[in-house]
């Protein structure tokens, strides 16, 4: 044992090393005693004493930091944040650079050596003061709008601690919808800290043999939390968006479940565009050559990304052959490969694009990095690409993944229209359909890449596998993920519903044909809600769909999103179409889960 305070003040007991220089090894109680009450040691604890109230002192006569200094810092924090750059690394070099510009924050927020305001635990505090004032803003905002909806997400961060992103999307004073970062919260941090100090206190373990597992009842349980302690009025939420896990919408004890045995009339809302890329990369992962393919596709990108020799050489193989390419009507180089990833979204379909962009100058890199280089990795890829699998599927790609990223990035619109989702995966499985029969534009150019590739005369085999055995099967398992993923209740449910609201053709509607106008799609509609109790009796439903049309012929100067706002907004019309605005809060508070968005916060 040594002691610190004997080491700080140079100290040495009987004029021995012992504590200070040398470890004490009698490890009893009467040792620690002995030494406490040497003089050598009391002399070091007075010093101590001494120091610290001279601390104290300087402290205190020190002059305050300046608020407006201040201010700024935190302004110049919120900089960062707000554009996403690294905070930590990044403050203090910021300041500096305001001080260079004549801006002397940095030296006014510095009022002693050891209290200048921009140590990282500093920094940490003060991120964690902005979070506070928005959060609060935020729930302040929330607290006066009837209705929310909530969106999470779980993931881990650096180190690996599992953590909960909670966004709100809400309806303000003025009716305009509000998306609002809340809190990222630690799932299971309290059922950590519940375990230690029952172990601690040996009153045994708070659940079964101390297990600690992220399931929907921890998760439930901390959403639940932060509702109560928000003070937000839990009955009013109407909508959950998650990404879809198992955990989050289980039938008999998902997340959604849980709360909807809480809120009966909450909805549970599978993100869109989320579920759209599962959809893409399951049916990938069916097709062990698209499978395949797509590894092939992770180890080119590794190839050149993993060596700066080799993406130089690339490039400059590209600008040797703009020249020929120029002639084909081309004025410019593909540029590096782009990382090939099933979590992000469009990613795979911008790789294959690519690729199919660079394969001449792709081809010629790999033959030179084999042979020039001896490269045995390289010569391996191009014995792989040069395939007509490899090829083939590459065009099959270029035909199918630009319908699935042009549906993604229209779910991921800030102003998207939950009505469309259900007609535009339609048209889109109807699309994909019609490339199991005909060749795409892509595909149609199969000859002119496999005599890029040196292939020669091909195997009869080779293209009657392709098209039986890769083109329709992976046609079909797309179409068919498809249909599964956006077959619930709450697209195809809700976008029946909110068909209805089409005040175009209800004011063309001669008043003879009223009486039956969307009579069906209420009763096809009511059939997707029905299981889940959320909506009334059918003909609670078709009583207020008779008054609602004769409502909206009245205000013809409306339009259909003004008609959901109005219904989820105004407490008279909430009070005659209950059932109307209960689902069209669920539409106007759906929700597209943006994953990136956990990372940046």
């Amino acid at each position: 044992m040594f002691c610190l305070l004997c080491q700080k003040y140079k100290k040495m007991p009987y004029g021995r090393p012992k504590w200070n220089t040398a470890p004490c090894i009698r490890m009893r109680e009467g040792s620690v005693k002995e030494h406490e009450e040497c003089e050598s040691h009391k002399d070091a604890m007075q010093k101590d004493r001494e120091n610290m109230l001279m601390q104290d002192i300087r402290e205190a006569s020190n002059p305050a930091v300046s608020l407006s200094a201040m201010e700024k810092a935190f302004a110049s924090l919120y900089f960062l944040v707000q554009r996403r750059v690294a905070h930590i690394t990044n403050f203090e070099p910021l300041l500096d650079f305001l001080s260079f510009l004549g801006l002397k924050v940095k030296e006014q927020i510095r009022v002693a050596k050891n209290a200048t305001y921009t140590s990282d635990k500093t920094v940490q505090e003060m991120l964690y003061v902005l979070s506070e004032v928005l959060e609060d803003d935020t729930l302040k905002e929330l607290a006066t709008s009837d209705h929310f909806a909530l969106i999470f997400d779980e993931s881990s961060d650096c180190t690996n601690i599992e953590q909960l992103a909670l966004h709100a999307r809400y309806l303000n004073s003025d009716g305009d919808l509000q998306v609002k970062f809340l809190k990222i919260v630690d799932v299971l941090q309290p059922e950590i800290d519940a375990i230690s100090r029952a172990a601690r206190s040996g009153d045994g373990y708070p659940n079964e043999a101390g297990i600690i597992s992220l399931n929907a009842e921890v998760i439930t349980k901390r959403v639940k939390e932060y509702i109560e302690k928000a003070g937000i009025d839990m009955q009013r939420m109407r909508g959950v968006g998650t990404d879809g896990a198992a955990v989050m919408t289980g039938r008999k004890s998902g997340v959604v479940k849980r709360l909807k045995d809480d809120v009966p009339c909450l909805i549970g809302i599978h993100c869109t565009a989320h579920r759209l890329n599962l959809a893409s990369s399951q049916a990938a992962k069916c097709i062990k050559d698209v499978d395949q393919f797509e590894n092939v596709l992770r180890q080119l990108f590794d190839f050149f990304d993993n060596s700066n020799v080799r993406t130089a050489g690339f490039l400059a193989v590209q600008n040797i052959l703009l020249p020929q390419k120029e002639g084909e009507g081309k004025t410019d180089t593909p540029g590096k490969l782009l990382e090939p990833s099933t979590t992000r979204w469009l990613s795979i379909g911008n790789s294959v694009e690519r690729v199919k962009k660079a394969f001449p100058d792709l081809i010629v890199t790999l033959q030179r990095e084999g042979t020039e280089r001896t490269d045995t990795r390289a010569l391996g890829l191009n014995r792989l690409v040069t395939t007509y699998k490899f090829t083939a599927t590459m065009l099959l790609l270029c035909d199918v993944l630009p319908h699935i990223n042009a549906l993604s990035k229209a779910f991921q619109k800030k102003d998207s229209d939950y009505t469309l989702v259900h007609e535009l995966v339609t048209s889109t499985i109807t699309t994909l359909k019609s490339l199991k029969e005909t060749d795409g534009v892509n595909l149609a150019r199969l000859p002119e890449f496999l005599a890029i590739a040196k292939l020669g005369p091909q195997n009869p085999s080779d293209e009657t596998h392709f098209r039986n055995n890769v083109r329709g099967r992976y046609i079909d398992a797309l179409t068919e993920n498809l249909q599964d993923r956006f077959n619930g209740e709450d697209v195809q449910g809700m976008s029946l519903l909110l068909s209805l609201f089409k005040l175009s053709e209800i004011h063309l509607t001669p008043t003879s044909q009223l009486p039956d106008y969307g009579k069906s799609t209420v009763t096809a509609a009511h059939g997707f809600f029905e299981a889940s109790n959320v909506l009334g009796t059918l003909d609670e439903l078709q009583q207020e769909w008779m008054s609602l049309k004769n409502y909206t012929k009245q205000v013809s100067e409306m339009s259909d999103t003004d008609l959901i706002q109005r219904l989820c907004t105004r407490q008279a019309l909430q009070a005659v179409y209950p059932n109307f605005s209960q689902r069209s809060l669920g539409s106007f508070l759906q929700t597209q889960l943006i994953q990136r968005e956990h990372s940046h916060n």
